[in-house]
């Protein structure tokens, strides 16, 4: 389960990547960990963060929903997460 961590000035950041001879609930963890990341970033910094998927290559992304520079990558928004812990779900997902 490649997992990369960043932080840069435009905060912390999270990316899995799933490769192709990994089984899918690999993929359905990963997405499970991404929110739980997402949450305890958000509140720890007290801004919102974003779960996102790209298709490829196939990741699950957490970044600041104020990140400009990740939001130019093509990536299907899937949630965000509150400062206080509420979790936003996209009704239709939002792809950037």
């Amino acid at each position: 389960m490649p997992i990369t961590e960043s932080a840069s000035a435009h905060g912390y950041s999270w990316r899995y990547d799933h490769s192709a001879d990994e089984p899918e609930e690999t993929f359905e963890m990963a997405c499970r960990v991404a929110s739980c990341v997402a949450g305890d970033e958000a509140r720890k910094c007290g801004h919102a963060y974003v779960v996102a998927t790209t298709l490829s290559p196939r990741a699950i992304h957490v970044f600041a929903k104020n990140n400009s520079e990740l939001m130019t990558l093509a990536m299907e928004i899937l949630y965000e997460i509150t400062p206080e812990g509420e979790l936003v779900r996209r009704e239709k997902s939002t792809r950037h």
